[in-house]
């Protein structure tokens, strides 16, 4: 079986790790073998990931903190923002990020057009659910894009985690009766 660099990677990103040079692995071990502990092993971890999303043994980690325990400038600019211009600035961004990983314009991004539909498939999804983290500064869990099958429903769903607020409502599966 044969995988390429870039699903390691998106693979990586959804874990809350990242990839690492020689260099870095064999600095941070230089470092690391100092500390005298039993067992050791050396990777890096992103900031700002989701706990639930990485494997059992590396729950609990916690990646360097950001300078000053600031929000990252990604969420920054949803800060100032309330109600109908949050919701509309993280619609926009959602349908940017689909686009982007897409390859098309935003505009012809169907907020209500279930994502499988517009072709995202699951690599294509890691890839979204990454660039989406990125470009709002909150960790999504893995099935997000499963549970919330549209734009809309995702822009919906990092609107009330960025203004605070958690959805009551039961997680949209996407059948209908």
């Amino acid at each position: 079986m044969s995988t390429s660099s870039e699903v390691i990677d998106a693979e990586l990103a959804a874990r809350g790790t990242g990839d690492i040079t020689t260099h870095q692995a064999l600095r941070a071990w230089d470092s690391a073998v100092q500390a005298a502990a039993p067992h050791l092993a050396v990777f890096r971890l992103k900031a700002g990931a989701d706990d639930a999303s990485r494997p059992p043994l590396l729950r609990g980690l916690m990646a360097p903190a950001r300078p000053g325990g600031i929000a990252g400038a990604a969420s920054a600019r949803f800060l100032a923002l309330n109600g109908d211009q949050l919701r509309a600035a993280v619609y926009d961004e959602v349908r940017a990020a689909v686009a982007e990983v897409l390859g098309t314009q935003a505009d012809a991004i169907d907020g209500e057009r279930a994502l499988p539909d517009l072709g995202i498939d699951s690599l294509l999804a890691v890839r979204l659910r990454v660039a989406l983290e990125a470009r709002t500064d909150v960790a999504l869990p893995a099935n997000v894009l499963w549970n919330r099958p549209t734009s809309a429903q995702i822009a919906a769903h990092l609107a009330d985690l960025l203004s605070g607020r958690r959805s009551e409502e039961a997680t949209t599966t996407g059948a209908t009766a």
